[in-house]
């Protein structure tokens, strides 16, 4: 491994002339702090400057608000005692009698004279007919055909005072019809010159550009600062701005909107007094905010000026202060990364800068140590493993070896140092052996799983073929996230050698014993010809088909009838057991009755039992039915082995052959005798073929050993089990276990079938 203290050829050299070393501008700590100071600053000016601007925009903008209001309610108290003043002299018209007036017809000349704003007054009945009038150029309102219908005289009429729309008359003199009630139900109208409100609304001066007008309900201007505004009728009623005003016309009020212009103002409003008029008073924004404008300039730039001369004194404030020992820190980190511990910071100082230096140089310290104790772990980790005979390495992300031990090393024919830091492709290892371990690996590090292969066949370096067993787990970072690789191989070429030698011998046992069993079934059937001629004469002479035989004479007949009997019985097991072994037995299930099965198996074993002074019972449980399916005849002498046992080993009491249902699966045939019962060391290998309890009781009563292991195999092959309980003195208990299935469930089952 490559040691922490050689130097790194890859490191940028701390010359201050060295331009690989100098950080770029923009990730210097200088450029961090002051962009980061500016930000602050910025953020701070920004603040100051916005809520300074807004103060005296605010200032401003009431400011100016104040104003407009004056000049608006200035402007409504003159208009409203103008209007005041002519109402006052219509209402002294209406209440004069209309015989006075027709007998005084100069009375109405008299007061037309007095008020010079009125170009025409007249005195109508309550039909519209005209009583009196007066003018001063020409008459148009008395001129009129359509008095009674005319909305002036009807609004009048209804108690209303009536002021109309701007008009012009034939000699170019604009005015507006206005109108009150008599006292008599009949309207006094009169024509109002509009020079007289022109000039009063002229006269309103608040800024350069700032203007007024005054307009009615419906919308129309009646007055404006310019009168060719008021000359051309101009109706404001589907303006935004003039349907909030109208709305709240009974009091001021001021906003700011595009007006019909479309020039953006701060406008103000009052209701003229007693007139349904309201006046309004507009200054274009860019007037009303001019100073402020100004003042918006006049102070960015003031701030600007300020923080740029922040910004450089606090730049090099840093310098002076910070950069230059940071820069001195940073030599040394690099200088310490190199390798070099013996390097010390040389700043000194009782400021934090010092102190972080003279910190800086215990941990140098510290590293050091830690360094050299972590250089002796690794070595004794590396003298450890190395003496480990199995292959242990570890492999990064990318399939780098960083760490083998010595039997691995020597299996790739290389050195350590050699091998740390390369792949397998820098070794001659095969594509595809390249290949299988570039999928495990991968596979280790995406699923974060151990990965076991028992045993692989591959071909070393040195083109032997070899077995080995590999484990590859993944090594995990702090964060829970594989990042490497560890792998223990272990070679078992020789256990493979071994398993194969032992499954070579094993298949040649089987083969022996496949030819020991069709020795013995040939032996077993050429035998039972000749055994079966022998008991066939021995029965004839018993018969005294040939004569009548001596007492002595039927006792050797007899002797050779039992004899022949026995021999034929163990050729016969020979026989099933070498059907079993073979594998040739078929069961063929039929209904059988197990009443019946126990009856047969009485009558077989009845008079040896009797001979032997034994009792043979037999019992079939209530609950058995009349008719099972099974084999009949293997189970015939899967019970008759082991009812022949009992009586062979029994000396005094009895046999109890039993038939039950221990469970709804199963049914039971039990054979329990009072025998000398078997020990628990025997019991472990009483089943197997050719065995028996010991050689004393095989000389004593005989048998193949056979019996007991035919009826185990046949168990088995007829899904069942068998057990066996025995105490000592007491006798043996054997309890066969049988799938077995009615008669009604197997005709169920077929028609489910069906």
């Amino acid at each position: 491994m490559t040691s922490i203290n050689q130097a790194d050829p890859n490191l940028p050299s701390i010359s201050p002339t060295n331009n690989a070393f100098t950080l770029k501008r923009r990730h210097s700590l200088r450029w961090r702090l002051l962009t980061l100071l500016g930000a602050i600053l910025l953020v701070t000016l920004l603040v100051i400057g916005v809520g300074v601007y807004y103060f005296i925009l605010n200032t401003e903008q009431r400011t100016w608000r104040q104003r407009q209001d004056e000049a608006a309610r200035y402007a409504a108290e003159v208009v409203s005692t103008f209007m005041e003043r002519t109402v006052s002299s219509l209402n002294a018209v209406g209440l004069l009698d209309a015989d006075l007036l027709a007998v005084q017809p100069t009375l109405l000349d008299q007061l037309l004279a007095q008020n010079p704003a009125l170009l025409e007054i007249v005195r109508l009945d309550q039909r519209g007919q005209v009583i009196s009038g007066a003018y001063q150029e020409a008459p148009i309102i008395a001129n009129q055909f359509t008095i009674p219908q005319s909305v002036w005289f009807l609004e009048s009429q209804k108690g209303q005072l009536y002021l109309g729309s701007v008009q012009i008359s034939a000699t170019s003199q604009p005015y507006l019809i206005m109108a009150t009630p008599a006292v008599d139900g009949g309207v006094v109208a009169a024509r109002l010159r509009m020079n007289v409100l022109w000039d009063v609304v002229a006269d309103l001066h608040f800024g350069e550009t700032g203007q007024a007008y005054i307009v009615n309900p419906d919308g129309h201007v009646v007055a404006h600062t310019d009168p060719e505004v008021a000359l051309a009728r101009t109706d404001l009623s589907d303006r935004p701005e003039m349907q909030g005003i109208l709305q709240a016309a009974t009091g001021p009020g001021s906003d700011t909107y595009l007006n019909f212009e479309n020039i953006e103002v701060v406008g103000v409003n009052r209701p003229v007094v007693d007139t349904p008029w309201v006046i309004v008073t507009e200054v274009p924004t860019a007037e009303v905010f001019a100073t402020s404008r100004t003042a918006l300039l006049l102070l960015g730039g003031g701030l600007a000026a300020f923080g740029l001369v922040v910004m450089l004194v606090t730049g090099r404030f840093l310098g002076q202060l910070i950069l230059r020992p940071m820069d001195q820190l940073r030599t040394g980190a690099v200088r310490i990364g190199r390798g070099e511990f013996s390097y010390q910071i040389g700043l000194a100082g009782q400021n934090e800068v010092g102190q972080v230096a003279h910190a800086f140089n215990d941990m140098v310290k510290q590293l050091h140590d830690r360094e050299e104790t972590l250089k002796q772990q690794r070595e004794f980790l590396q003298q450890v493993i190395d003496i480990n005979p199995h292959f242990i390495f570890a492999k990064d992300t990318a399939g780098r070896y960083i760490l083998a031990n010595k039997a691995f090393t020597d299996a790739y024919k290389t050195s350590l140092d050699n091998l740390l830091g390369k792949t397998d492709k820098d070794f001659k290892l095969s594509p595809e052996l390249m290949n299988k371990y570039r999928r495990e690996e991968k596979q280790v590090l995406e699923t974060g799983q151990e990965l076991r292969i028992e045993e692989e066949q591959i071909t070393n370096l040195a083109g032997q073929t070899v077995w080995r067993k590999t484990i590859k787990r993944p090594i995990l970072n702090k964060a829970g996230v594989p990042h490497q690789i560890l792998g223990v191989a272990t070679d078992i070429t020789d256990r493979k050698w071994a398993e194969e030698a032992l499954a070579l011998a094993r298949d040649q046992a089987l083969e022996a014993s496949r030819l020991k069993t069709q020795l013995l079934a040939n032996v077993s059937h050429d035998l039972r010809t000749p055994l079966g001629g022998i008991l066939g004469f021995a029965e004839m002479l018993q018969a005294g088909v040939f004569g009548e035989l001596t007492r002595e004479q039927n006792e050797a007949v007899n002797e050779i009838i039992d004899s022949t009997n026995q021999l034929l019985s163990f050729v016969n097991n020979l026989l099933n057991q070498a059907r079993i072994e073979t594998g040739a037995v078929a069961l063929k299930l039929v209904p059988f009755s197990p009443a019946t099965l126990v009856t047969d198996i009485k009558s077989m074993f009845g008079p040896l039992a009797q001979y032997n002074e034994l009792a043979l019972i037999g019992q079939v449980s209530p609950e058995t039915p009349e008719m099972l399916m099974g084999d009949i005849d293997w189970l015939r002498q899967m019970v008759a082995n082991l009812v022949g046992n009992a009586i062979k080993f029994t000396e005094t009491g009895e046999i109890r052959i039993r038939i039950f249902c221990p469970n709804p699966e199963q049914w039971a045939i039990q054979v329990a005798d009072t025998g000398p019962g078997i020990p628990t060391e025997a019991q472990e290998y009483i089943f197997e073929a050719f065995r028996q309890v010991d050689g004393t009781i095989t000389r004593e009563h005989g048998g193949s050993g056979l019996g007991l292991s035919i009826v185990k195999q046949l168990t088995i092959i007829m899904g069942g089990s068998i057990t066996l309980t025995s105490d000592i003195g007491k006798g043996s208990t054997f309890t066969i276990f049988l799938p077995l299935e009615t008669v009604q469930e197997q005709l169920n089952g077929k028609q489910h079938t069906h």
